[in-house]
């Protein structure tokens, strides 16, 4: 997993831009980013801005989330998650720290929920039929890793599943997602 500079995220962001704002959820906000690659070229990412609380639950969130993603090999059905930035405490106030930055796989063509609710034409049946069984693959590589324990994604929807570039679905948004200990305890959000 790569470290990011918070400042260079910042700037491919625009600021956090709205003009860049690829949705919202109840943990944080996706933004386009735009970072230099290898060999001169541009790659476009998205990078997850977590809203903070008071409380410390959302750090905790985002700790299990990252623990959850750099624990996985690669899937063609998860969204890869690349790296991460921290954000400095501002000179002026200690206290004030920016919220943490997850880098991840830009999916270029929206949720199956944008898809579904809010585009002028819906999704045709096969591409539903695609996503779903996606989707199903994503759940079986996540309950069956034979190395591992399974993870148990805990917010499986229409919002957290993204289209890529050729309409490939992959499972997004770990937050909630837990190992299996043989003790279940059940988790959502409404959607």
């Amino acid at each position: 997993m790569e470290i990011f500079d918070y400042g260079e995220l910042v700037r491919a962001t625009d600021g956090f831009s709205s003009l860049n704002l690829i949705g919202r959820g109840s943990h944080g906000s996706v933004y386009r980013a735009s970072l230099a690659g290898s060999g001169g070229c541009r790659r476009t990412v998205a990078v997850k801005r977590v809203t903070l609380t008071s409380h410390g639950e959302s750090y905790q969130k985002l700790s299990d989330e990252i623990a959850t993603l750099s624990s996985l090999p690669p899937h063609s059905h998860v969204v890869r998650l690349l790296g991460s930035a921290a954000g400095r405490p501002s000179v002026d106030d200690l206290r004030h720290h920016p919220p943490p930055l997850l880098v991840m796989e830009f999916m270029g063509n929206g949720s199956l929920h944008g898809s579904l609710h809010e585009s002028p034409e819906p999704p045709s049946w096969p591409t539903r039929f695609s996503a779903a069984l996606h989707v199903a693959r994503a759940l079986e590589f996540l309950h069956q890793r034979s190395e591992a324990p399974p993870v148990i994604h805990r917010d499986v929807k229409s919002a957290n599943v993204l289209f890529d570039k050729d309409w490939n679905a992959k499972l997004s948004d770990f937050g909630l997602a837990a190992t299996a200990d043989g003790t279940p305890n059940p988790a959502g959000t409404i959607g």
